[in-house]
C-alpha cells in the first residue's frame, strides 16, 4: 500500500514491487474515535492493531490505536 497526500485528500493505492523493496514495515498511529470507519480501511489493507492506550499521552485525551503492516 502506498499513501499519497496532497492539500485536499489522502489516497491509498496498491503497492508496487518497487514500493515493497523499499519498505520493511510500517507503523501507523490513529485516534480511535477520530473516524470510526478507519480501522476497517486499515485492516482491509493489511494493517494489524498491535497496541491500544487510553489517550492519556495525547492532547485530545482520545484513545489511540497503533497499527503495524509488514510486507
Amino acid at each position: 500500500m502506498r499513501v499519497t497526500e496532497n492539500a485536499y485528500d489522502v489516497r491509498i493505492r496498491p503497492a508496487t514491487a518497487q514500493d515493497a523493496e523499499a519498505v520493511t514495515g510500517v507503523f501507523l498511529a490513529s485516534r480511535a474515535a477520530a473516524m470510526p470507519c478507519l480501522p476497517r480501511v486499515y485492516e482491509r489493507h493489511g494493517f494489524t492493531a498491535v497496541a491500544f492506550d487510553d489517550g492519556g499521552r495525547n492532547e485530545e485525551n482520545e484513545p489511540d490505536v497503533l497499527y503495524h503492516w509488514a510486507p
